[in-house]
């Protein structure tokens, strides 16, 4: 360069970090099947929905209010149109947003309701999940009719299974 002239340094862009929102303004429960005898729930309530419920809640049933999971059994049932076929509850923390729980149930349909358990035993409903099946043990008694066809081919070609006589 005859002049001498250089272009200014550039200084490296400053990237604000990335921070993970503990909240989305969502108002849910979610429910997921971890393996045959856990379940794994998640949720976000919306303050101003929980403070609407609270507001419903005469003086005397608010002092040992507890926050809980009411975890339903509802194998074969229409909840909640129909009835559970039973449930417990767990008293959740102040500050939990997410909890395991054992079933111990293999092949069969839970839903979670959380909700406030008030000193009287009345129980008010903040938000229900969805629906979830824990998976059998062991393999399927169904089983697709060409997967069967492939299988007994296979099988067969293999000489481990006995086709009809030989000739």
């Amino acid at each position: 360069m005859a002049s001498g002239l250089r272009p200014a340094p550039q200084r490296p862009a400053q990237r604000e970090p990335f921070v993970i929102p503990t909240g989305y303004g969502d108002h849910r429960i979610v429910l997921m099947v971890k393996d045959p005898w856990w379940l794994y729930a998640y949720w976000e309530l919306d303050p101003s929905q929980e403070r609407q419920v609270r507001s419903r809640v005469v003086p005397d049933e608010i002092g040992g209010m507890q926050s809980i999971l009411r975890v339903y059994h509802v194998t074969g049932r229409r909840f909640p149109e129909e009835s559970a076929n039973a449930s417990f509850d767990i008293a959740l923390s102040g500050l939990a947003n997410n909890w395991y729980i054992q079933v111990d149930a293999p092949g069969h349909d839970f839903v979670v309701e959380i909700g406030l358990l008030t000193t009287r035993g009345r129980f008010l409903l903040l938000a229900r999940s969805n629906r979830v099946t824990t998976p059998r043990i062991g393999p399927s008694e169904l089983i697709d009719e060409t997967l069967k066809a492939h299988l007994a081919g296979s099988l067969s070609s293999a000489g481990l299974v006995s086709t009809g006589p030989r000739r």
